[in-house]
């Protein structure tokens, strides 16, 4: 991963963690523009989009994000934590399956 990259991830870890989740997304946008083919980085983003309450934008970011692997377990989780919130229990429980399958499996 470039350095550039990694370094704009780590900003935006860190704002995440300090509770200033519109820093870390523009964080995390940086980095996906500079790597559109990272699925951290999606997950990043819709981890900043959640918490920023943008579950549809957050659901957009892991489902590009299971575009790059559909089989990626941390982004099913959280495609069904989003369907949770957005109070959409039958793809959450979809989604919850299938991130446990992947787990077990």
């Amino acid at each position: 991963m470039d350095e550039k990259v990694q370094d704009l991830i780590q900003r935006g870890i860190e704002a995440m963690g300090l509770e200033q989740f519109q820093i870390a997304l523009e964080q995390f946008e940086r980095a996906r523009a500079l790597d559109p083919r990272n699925i951290e980085i999606y997950l990043h983003v819709g981890n900043a989009r959640m918490a920023l309450e943008q579950t549809d934008k957050a659901i957009e970011s892991f489902r590009r994000a299971l575009l790059l692997d559909e089989n990626n377990v941390q982004a099913l989780y959280s495609m069904a934590c989003a369907y949770f919130v957005a109070d959409d229990p039958a793809n959450a429980i979809r989604f919850f399956n299938r991130s446990e399958e992947r787990r077990v499996g």
